[in-house]
This record gives C-alpha cells, structure tokens and sequence, in this order.
C-alpha cells in the first residue's frame, strides 16, 4: 500500500443528535480532506432517525459526500462498522461528529498512514505534543480504562478512546466482519481482533482536543465499556469466536438493515 501513488481516503462520520452542528462540521471535514490532494469521500451516517439532519446535508452538494440514514439508533460501533462496508478507499478511518476532534487530525492520522509500514494509526490524548481542553474526570476515567485495556485485552497502546482512528483497507476488510460491539467499547474490540489476526503495527499521533459541550457520552457509557471490555476478552480467549468465518451482514441479522436509507 506504501507504494501506491494516490491512494484514495474515506472518512466515516458517525452522527447521532447532530442537528445543531452537522452542517457546519460536515464542511469543515470535507475542506481538511480536500487540501489532503488525494481522492477522498466523507460518509456520513446518521444513527437514527434525523430528517432535520438529513435535510441540512441534503444541502451540501459535492461527490465526495455520501449520506446513510436509518431509523433505529445503533450505536457509534455499528454506524462505523456499516460506513466503512460502504467505503471504497484505499485508507479507511472514522472521526466523530463533534468538533471535539479539532480541525487537522484527519489530516496528521492520513500524513501517517500514508507514509507505510503501519496498519493502524491511533490518535492518543496522552502523545506528548498533544493539546488537551478535557474535563478532569473524563481524564481519570481514560487513564484507568486504557490501563484495563492493557491488562485484559493486552493492547500495546496508551489511547485506544479518541474519537478517531485510520486503518488500511487490508485491516478493515478482515476484521470487520467479526465484530460484536455496537456501542463506545468498539474501539477496544476493533484493536484486539486486528491483533489477533497479525495487525500489529500501530503508530500513535498527537491529537488536539476541546471538550465538546454537544457530546452524548455519559457516565454510564464508560460502565458499559468496562463490561464490554470483558466481553470481548471471553469472545477472543476463551470462546475464539473471532477465528469463524463471519459476514458482516448475518450476524448484524439482515433484517435489522432492512430500513437503512441512502439519503445523497
């Protein structure tokens, strides 16, 4: 992949209550990515039902922009999983919908990834040249659940939770299709099965973060990561669910997907 000329890059985007800013961030990721000079696409998919945030991107009128909307709320983890079985880059990342991720680390994490020899890049708020504008608590509760991360699922990395990540195309067709995790612990499961299948390269970035008052995430998400992380250590070691051979579209059963609508 290092080889290649002109890669293409896609971006998926997962949205959930957005209104108030899915316009304005959408275009601020699509200027970042088109001063990267490559092909790209933004795919943005709209986890739940939102016609307001539809029409506002019915609006935003470019071929790089891909809109999927379905009616059910899903879960960060399934619109990642499902924006990326739509991707056609070469590259293939995700960053979230709020402005938390400042303008420009799509840009560091491709510059990376782009540059060869790693599957993974991995944003981290403790890099020492990153910018961090975060709540106390939140700090905590990152430092000791990465340090769990560590410990159960024996991930070589100091930051598996900022809201962005780039892959190759090779990691994501691989390990996608295993993934259970539906909500904010997908991160750690995504790292842990592309480990387990000899992904094992990834490059840390500094990451320049403000603490995004539209943010959904709340106390009992953590919980819930903590018991997923658990999850995804009896999956791995004990059950070695992630060595079947698995599509996508059976285990996130066909008919959950039966009212996903493709907006632009």
């Amino acid at each position: 992949m290092a080889g290649k000329s002109n890669p293409k890059i896609s971006i998926v985007m997962p949205a959930y209550k957005a209104e108030a800013f899915i316009g304005e961030v959408t275009r601020a990721r699509l200027k970042e990515l088109a001063r990267l000079g490559y092909p790209y696409e933004l795919i943005v998919v709209i986890d739940g039902r939102s016609n307001e945030s539809a029409e506002i991107l019915k609006q935003i009128k470019t071929k790089n922009l891909k809109v999927i909307h379905y009616n059910r709320n899903k879960g960060k983890g399934f619109a990642v999983r499902y924006g990326m079985s739509k991707s056609t880059g070469d590259y293939i990342g995700y960053v979230d919908a709020g402005f938390d991720i400042a303008s420009g680390n799509i840009t560091k994490m491709v510059k990376r990834i782009t540059a060869g020899d790693v599957d993974a890049v991995l944003p981290s708020k403790w890099h020492k040249d990153s910018s961090l504008r975060y709540p106390f608590h939140r700090t905590v509760f990152s430092r000791l659940y990465n340090l769990f991360l560590k410990i159960v699922l024996r991930l070589p990395v100091s930051d598996t939770q900022v809201g962005a990540k780039m892959y190759t195309k090779e990691l994501v067709q691989k390990v996608t299709p295993r993934l259970l995790v539906k909500r904010f612990a997908f991160e750690a499961e995504f790292l842990a099965v592309a480990r387990h299948f000899g992904f094992k390269k990834f490059a840390e970035v500094p990451v320049k973060i403000n603490a995004d008052k539209h943010s959904t995430v709340k106390v009992i998400d953590g919980l819930h990561s903590l018991w997923d992380g658990l999850a995804v250590f009896y999956r791995l070691y004990i059950l070695h669910y992630y060595d079947r051979q698995l599509s996508f579209h059976n285990h996130s059963k066909k008919k959950e997907l039966k009212n996903l609508i493709l907006v632009l």
